[in-house]
């Protein structure tokens, strides 16, 4: 699945709502409490555009600690027009064990099929 630059966003904003009402291991750290403080330092379309700089494989933690968000970056250009498209979601690090069902919604959140994939096709 491929997503724009502002779907990445949206994804990224619904993996913080997720984390918000995550049932997973009640009274510990939220599955996303570093991309939740990380977006509110940068600001969210601060944030999306500092990770996805790099062309290639790229992760952001999403609790600070072993929950991470991993993803590769693809640039096109057409004329004078470069266009950046997010793909190849994955949830991995050493803490996914420890949130099954928020890892389940973050997968469907991530790889939901969009508009940009419908005109990829």
């Amino acid at each position: 699945m491929f997503k724009s630059l502002p779907e990445f966003h949206r994804a990224l904003l619904k993996l913080c709502a997720a984390s918000a009402e995550s049932v997973d291991c009640p009274g510990e750290l939220a599955p996303c409490a570093q991309l939740v403080q990380d977006m509110e330092v940068d600001g969210s379309t601060r944030f999306v555009e500092l990770h996805t700089q790099s062309p290639g494989t790229n992760e952001c933690r999403l609790n600070g600690q072993g929950l991470k968000l991993c993803y590769e970056v693809d640039y096109y250009r057409v004329a004078d027009e470069t266009t950046v498209f997010v793909s190849k979601f994955r949830i991995d690090g050493e803490q996914v064990e420890q949130y099954p069902a928020f890892v389940r919604t973050a997968e469907s959140i991530l790889n939901a099929t969009t508009a940009t994939d419908a005109n990829l096709t």
